[in-house]
């Protein structure tokens, strides 16, 4: 699974009102202000997408991501951003979530849920950490 990691490592995790991608084990300025200006100390970055990284057909996915986003918006708390996680390359990318307020644990029950291999999470003042879920 080291192969599959270093994918993740290399991931851009773009959110729609970034200018810059989320890097794992870096510290992201826009990010640190969204959180300050929504009150918020922690995040998940999640999509539902090719679940345990096996392709799907694109109307799957996108059903797959609408199921997860529904899930996400029954915490009224969560401030939701649209986000694409994307290969250095750009040779594939899968529409994504940056959800400000969802903690690591919350973030890995619907990582497993939705047959995930791995997540981004972080907290105020602190670097983007890759997670890796049971089924990694």
């Amino acid at each position: 699974m080291a192969d599959i990691k270093s994918y993740y490592l290399a991931t851009n995790y773009k959110v729609a009102v970034f200018t810059l991608p989320i890097r794992i084990g870096q510290i992201h300025p826009e990010l640190e202000a969204l959180l300050l200006s929504y009150g918020h100390t922690q995040w998940c970055y999640l999509t539902s997408w090719n679940p345990r990284s096996q392709w799907q057909e694109l109307e799957t996915n996108q059903s797959r991501n609408k199921e997860l986003l529904s899930m996400i918006e029954e915490t009224p708390s969560y401030k939701v951003f649209p986000g694409v996680g994307e290969s250095p390359d750009g040779d594939w990318s899968e529409e994504s979530f940056l959800i400000l307020g969802m903690d690591e644990k919350a973030g890995y029950r619907l990582a497993v849920k939705f047959e995930q291999n791995a997540f981004v999470c972080g907290e105020k003042g602190s670097v983007a950490k890759l997670v890796m879920t049971e089924l990694s």
